[in-house]
């Protein structure tokens, strides 16, 4: 893709992002997937029941969760409470990476529940295998219960950040989202909320664990 195609593609969402049309309020079908922006930082949110079916060893190591989310980040920065100044002037700059894992009792209201294809279970949970180095090991920054942070595959970049990963992760599994260079959280949920099927729930109190 072209820098100007890329560039008038990004211009088109974030100034649509705030018109994207409102999903409807779910019904009671199945168990969606979800998408979560938190700040900068987005998640993807997985049934428990998926996650047990590719990824078992992260299951396990999440026993009470009824939710599992992922995202992705720069090691000593994302999900660190209190990063070092060294590693916040450091941010911008390619580094390790890691996939971040939380524990989730149930879905926030401001979540964007989307269908996810049963031809696309597979390759999703694939992606997410192969995001993680070993998904055995561990990385102590940031962990605490409910949350553990695994080796990523490959590096963290501006153009490969958490954003751009989970929409490269939902293309993979068939959903229509574009994979940006550093996209922003807004565009991703721009992006979700214009997918069709994307839902949400009425305004609630936040009942995740975070």
């Amino acid at each position: 893709m072209s820098p100007l195609r890329h560039t008038l593609i990004l211009l088109a969402l974030l100034v649509g992002g705030c018109a994207a049309p409102i999903p409807p309020i779910c019904g009671e079908e199945g168990e969606p997937i979800a998408l979560i922006q938190r700040g900068i930082h987005t998640e993807l949110m997985l049934p428990r029941t998926l996650v047990e079916q590719g990824l078992p060893a992260i299951a396990q190591r999440h026993p009470a969760a009824t939710t599992i989310a992922f995202g992705f980040g720069k090691q000593g920065v994302v999900g660190v409470d209190e990063p070092s100044i060294l590693a916040i002037l450091a941010s911008p700059l390619p580094g390790p990476a890691v996939v971040e894992i939380t524990s989730i009792t149930a879905v926030p209201d401001e979540a964007v529940r989307l269908h996810l294809p049963e031809a696309g279970r597979a390759p999703l949970l694939a992606f997410l295998r192969e995001a993680m180095a070993a998904d055995e090991q561990e990385v102590a920054d940031g962990a605490r219960a409910g949350r553990s942070f695994h080796p990523a595959a490959y590096l963290y970049t501006l153009a490969y950040n958490c954003n751009t990963w989970l929409a490269d992760a939902l293309a993979r599994a068939g959903l229509p989202f574009l994979v940006l260079p550093g996209q922003t959280g807004e565009v991703l949920m721009s992006q979700a909320r214009r997918v069709p099927g994307a839902c949400h729930r009425p305004r609630g109190p936040l009942l995740a664990l975070r």
